[in-house]
């Protein structure tokens, strides 16, 4: 026993120690409290009416009514049933709250990865800091990128259970990739499982060339043959999550479009690909010259945000003078960064080290992992950089299978920063057991280091010479501007902005220049031996830390103003994502006097609430406006449109079922039809109320607005601190259509939407000609059609009419899951309007009712828990296996361990 101890007494000191510098670096979570993080709010936004529905009716409503007018929950929030891989992912990062426990799964991960490549604990756990600490990791933690951060983690411990199926310990491997592709895709983040592909196949056929030279492909294959099947298994353990995301994928705007036009009739077929949009995929693309951020942080200006601060105005007046007046002669914002992203919270940068280290990998490191990490980076970086080598995205657009799914290219850069510290500490390793071979080849070891050095001397020196240091849209602003009446004021806000971005860049330069010439110092030293090993890895530690941590807490920091933190808030304070403002108020309080049932359901939901809350403490005012919300929302059925950020903001969607919304993966048609029509129709009601806000003249504007009458847009919002314009023309959950007139394609039916008189027309693809047989309009004054009960999974309408009616309602029509029953029993229903439901229903006294009920939910819940299960007993097989046979570690001689 003790002989195992003395074994895994290294490890867990290291993993200690990772414990220990994940809570200092935030302590803040330890003190009750937690980070702002943009997205979260947003989730909370998104999430609210899902959460309040589960706390409330105590199961899964799998839909929300609360943004873009409905839509499945599979990718906002689901708690699924006997999720194990829920507990599993909370041991492995030993309850740690959030964000402490991404930073400790990013070094525990790579950390694993290291040992699986036989390096010593002491230098896997320098190369672990290396990789956690890498800027962009941090920075999506205090974007918010939860499940990102999540799934970045258990990237270096998949490829871990890979190395050693391939070094021929099979069974345990083959476990090892099983149990942590099942965690890795758990993460809910598959455009990071996705680009780790990349990295997969490189390795793959790295390994595969290096089988045939030594005569070794049944090995390749055998290993090949376990790790399709531990992958597999992996998967299939998240077929819960997988099986609906798949699904309902091909609905939203990463799946194939109908459309054929642009809401200007021209045609789209030079943007569209079978997935998103090219210019949606590349919206955020890599600069080129902006890769030299791997090496400088603030080559093209770190985060976005004003250059100047108020200190600027004493410290240095000449220069708040040229960039206020050159502001006010162009509107151009003074930014710090200076790259052609619409904005960013900052650099992806790996540190100077790291990319000395790499580049010595490069050129020394031998066999087939060097080559598929090195053809990894270069292919990553040059993916990231989008829209500025389109040649190549548009090859993976058009030939990559899934590639069109995924927008924001610079994601891929993540991969990038896996495999710069990999390769690097690869190279430390050779260093490490043979330091004579870089006296042996001094010459080349200088080569490669100087000239990182003189590229770094030469940025130092004339940094002009190779970067602008303004973006695209800021010269093309300047020289628009230059020959006004503010010529003068152009040209030095112009000269303003270089000089104190110039300054800024040489001090980064200068920091980047002094860690590499230590680093090269001490590779130098050790290898003439002139420092010990303990001293090299505490020394390697030290830069890395001051290196990586000091530009992390450029992003995210613990800085306190007047005694409170800046990036932290009290949990306490934090209990509700958003506060409702006078103009939610005030549809709660208009809703209320004009339905007095409606009281007695918030207090009666207020008062179970109360008594909820007593045995956890007390509640504030904000939890009960949330709670009479979440009442509101559950017992009517209208939307609310906001003016402000429609289809970017979750602030509406937490208090009302919302128009708008925010989410990567909305449906497509609704998004195409905002494209063709609400946002014109929005664009005509600021119109009116800039400049002629009379009643008459708005009126007349909201009934022409069909669209967004067909949704039932009650409230438009236009300044939160305003009561909010109610919508005489919205036209209800249900209504009765007279025509229904029938297109041949999907262009026609968007088309045709604009021209139909949406109160008494409908528009409806010929594909459902089977549904209309036999309906011929018949006019019933008395027929009428009201909604009973309006939940996001559940809704009834009680429907009496003499004669058939063509009915319309105010739903999105989503057919994968929606039921319809008339009276019980299920019927058939079909989309009119582009992307509403609608029913032929017969004469008479019926009951209507829609319920979301997913034949693939409960199926795939189902297979998740059985290869759950089978990832687990084939981990506990693999551990027994390995122990028991103790075979030899390798299957073919490599000229490096990999």
């Amino acid at each position: 026993m003790s002989q195992i101890f003395r074994k895994i007494l290294p490890h867990l000191i290291v993993i200690a120690a990772f414990v220990g510098i994940s809570a200092i670096y935030f302590y803040p979570a330890f003190t009750g409290n937690q980070l702002k993080q943009g997205d979260i709010t947003h989730f909370r936004g998104m999430s609210q009416e899902i959460s309040e529905y589960r706390r409330m009716f105590g199961e899964e409503p799998l839909w929300t009514n609360s943004m873009f007018a409905g839509m499945p929950a599979y990718q906002i929030s689901v708690l699924y049933p006997n999720d194990i891989l829920r507990f599993v992912d909370q041991v492995i990062t030993l309850g740690l709250p959030v964000p402490v426990k991404y930073l400790f799964l990013y070094m525990v991960g790579f950390y694993l990865l290291l040992l699986a490549f036989r390096l010593k604990p002491g230098l896997a756990a320098v190369g672990a800091l290396a990789f956690a600490f890498s800027s962009y990791f941090i920075i999506i933690i205090e974007a918010g990128h939860n499940s990102k951060a999540h799934a970045i983690g258990y990237l270096a411990p998949v490829l871990a259970g890979i190395i050693w199926t391939f070094r021929g310990k099979f069974l345990l491997g083959a476990a090892v990739t099983a149990f942590f592709v099942a965690l890795q895709v758990h993460a809910n983040h598959v455009q990071i499982t996705y680009y780790f592909g990349i990295l997969v196949a490189f390795y793959a056929l790295a390994r595969l060339i290096n089988a045939f030279r030594q005569k070794a492909v049944p090995q390749f294959v055998k290993a090949s043959a376990f790790l399709i099947v531990a992958g597999a298994i992996g998967v299939l353990a998240n077929s819960n999550i997988l099986w609906n995301t798949y699904n309902y994928s091909k609905a939203t705007t990463r799946g194939t479009s109908e459309l054929t036009i642009n809401p200007d009739g021209s045609s789209n077929q030079s943007n569209v690909t079978a997935g998103l949009d090219r210019d949606y995929v590349t919206q955020w693309s890599y600069g080129i010259g902006e890769t030299f951020s791997l090496l400088i942080p603030n080559a093209h200006g770190g985060e976005s945000g004003a250059l100047i601060d108020e200190n600027t105005q004493k410290e240095n007046p000449q220069l708040y003078n040229d960039l206020a007046r050159g502001y006010q002669a162009t509107n151009v914002f003074p930014n710090t960064y200076w790259g052609d992203q619409p904005f960013t919270s900052g650099p992806v940068y790996v540190g100077a080290l790291i990319v000395l280290l790499f580049l010595l990998g490069a050129f020394f490191i031998q066999g087939p992992i060097k080559w598929a990490l090195v053809a990894t980076a270069i292919l990553t970086i040059m993916l990231a950089w989008g829209k500025n080598f389109m040649g190549l995205t548009d090859f993976f657009l058009d030939y990559i299978p899934g590639y069109h799914k995924f927008r924001a290219v610079t994601i891929i850069l993540s991969i990038t920063e896996l495999v710069f510290p990999l390769l690097g500490f690869l190279f430390l390793k050779k260093v490490y057991q043979e330091p004579d071979f870089l006296i042996t080849r001094k010459k080349k070891f200088l080569a490669v280091s100087g000239a990182l050095v003189g590229l770094l001397l030469l940025l130092l020196a004339i940094p002009d010479t190779f970067f602008s240091f303004l973006s695209s849209n800021e010269s093309n602003a300047f020289n628009a501007a230059i020959g006004g009446n503010a010529g003068v004021d152009v040209l030095n806000y112009a000269e303003a902005l270089k000089a104190q971005r110039i300054a800024n860049f040489r001090g980064d330069t200068f920091r980047s220049l002094a860690f590499v010439l230590l680093g090269i110092s001490l590779i130098w030293a050790f290898a003439n031996r002139k420092l010990k090993t303990p001293i090299l890895i505490g020394a390697l530690a030290l830069l890395v830390i001051i290196d990586l941590w000091s530009v992390d807490k450029r992003y995210l920091n613990n800085e306190k103003v007047r005694g409170k933190f800046v990036q932290w808030q009290p949990k306490e304070d934090a209990k509700s994502a958003y506060l409702a403002t006078p103009a939610d108020l005030e549809i709660l309080k208009r809703e209320e006097q004009n339905n007095p049932r409606l009281t007695d359901e918030i207090n009666g939901a207020v008062s179970a609430f109360k008594t909820e809350q007593k045995t956890k403490g007390k509640s504030d005012l904000n939890q009960i406006n949330d709670v009479k919300f979440a009442a509101l929302r559950f017992n009517t059925d209208y939307r609310v449109l906001p003016l402000q950020g429609t289809f970017q903001d979750a602030r509406t969607a937490y208090f009302h079922k919302s128009i708008g919304g925010y989410h990567g993966a909305k449906l497509k048609r609704i998004q195409e039809v905002y494209d063709f029509y609400i946002a014109p129709e929005m664009s005509a009601i600021i119109n009116a109320l800039q400049n002629d806000p009379t009643v008459d003249n708005v009126n007349r504007v909201l009934r022409n607005n069909s669209v967004l009458n067909m949704l039932n847009t009650k409230y438009i919002i236009y300044n939160n601190d305003a009561p909010p314009m109610e919508n005489p023309f919205a036209l209800g959950s249900a209504w009765f259509v007279e025509d229904l007139v029938k297109v041949s394609d999907a262009d026609q039916e968007i088309q045709e939407l604009g021209d139909i008189d949406i109160r008494t027309e409908a528009v409806v693809d010929e594909r459902f000609a089977d549904e209309l047989s036999g309906f011929s309009y018949q006019e019933a004054a008395d027929a009428q059609i009201a909604v009973e009960t309006h939940l996001p999974n559940y809704i009834k309408y009680l429907y009496e009419s003499p004669v058939p009616q063509a009915t319309i309602f105010s739903e999105m029509y989503y057919a994968d899951g929606w039921n319809a029953y008339l009276d019980g029993k299920k019927v058939d229903y079909f989309r009119a309007n582009y992307l509403l439901r609608a029913m032929i229903i017969p004469e008479g006294v019926h009951t209507i009712e829609f319920k979301f009920m997913p034949q693939s939910f409960a199926t795939a819940n189902i297979v998740s828990s059985i290869f759950t299960v089978a990832v687990l007993l084939l981990l506990v097989f693999g551990f027994w296996s390995e122990r028991r046979n103790m075979k030899s570690d390798e299957v073919w001689p490599e000229a490096v361990e990999s």
